[in-house]
């Protein structure tokens, strides 16, 4: 914590009910995620719904609904693959995030929060975008065009 310049930093190591999770939102300055890859990124779409701040690695789900735009987004070197990589079978190029650049980015969201949360609400409309009816049905498309399902939901055909 003494590379984020002293700023207030609070670790939560623990369980939240639904209750307690919205409590920690209305409390919540600024989302940190560092990942070496994330599936869809929820906390990262759930804070940014919200409007709040996110420092986030730059990988993984977060990228289909996030940019450098709504986001501090954090690069990184390729991770190593362990020899025992537990559950995942195949290795998927997982990013080791640069945690100096993420600290950088902690003191810059500390220190000019107004443009913090401009980005922020920036994160947020690009959020809504990226989920639109319209542009999930046209991601589902795109996908089930590619492995020949069928588009149809529901008794809804596709185009």
């Amino acid at each position: 914590l003494a590379e984020a310049g002293g700023a207030p930093v609070e670790i939560l190591a623990r369980t939240f009910d639904e209750a307690g999770m919205e409590a920690l939102w209305q409390d919540c300055d600024c989302l940190l995620s560092l990942h070496r890859s994330e599936g869809y990124g929820l906390p990262v779409a759930e804070a940014l719904s919200r409007a709040i701040p996110v420092i986030s690695s730059r990988q993984g789900g977060v990228l289909d609904f996030a940019d450098d735009s709504g986001c501090l987004l954090v690069s990184g070197i390729p991770a190593t693959p362990s020899p025992g990589r537990g559950q995942y079978a195949e290795w998927s190029g997982w990013l080791e995030p640069d945690t100096a650049a993420a600290a950088a980015a902690i003191v810059e969201v500390t220190s000019n929060y107004r443009a913090a949360l401009s980005r922020a609400e920036a994160g947020r409309r690009m959020l809504q975008a990226a989920t639109s009816p319209a542009r999930v049905r046209e991601a589902f498309e795109a996908a089930a065009s590619h492995t020949g399902c069928p588009t149809e939901i529901g008794g809804y055909p596709g185009k």
